[in-house]
């Protein structure tokens, strides 16, 4: 579920882009380390506190750097 979930928001993020800016790269690159991540420590269901905080962090770039 948490691998599901941070790539439906990378998904999201992406969606409607029609041009990508360096700040939109690195939200892409930190959806893909967290990704990499989850699959590199076998973290498994929600991640638990692990988890929670790589989706806060997401959501904070993604409101930070975004548009």
């Amino acid at each position: 579920p948490l691998a599901s979930t941070i790539a439906k928001s990378l998904y999201v993020y992406i969606e409607h882009r029609k041009k990508f800016t360096d700040n939109d790269q690195k939200i892409i690159d930190s959806h893909v380390d967290a990704l990499s991540g989850i699959f590199a420590n076998k973290i498994t269901d929600d991640g638990g506190v692990v988890g929670s905080e790589l989706l806060k962090t997401l959501a904070v770039l993604i409101s930070k750097y975004g548009d």
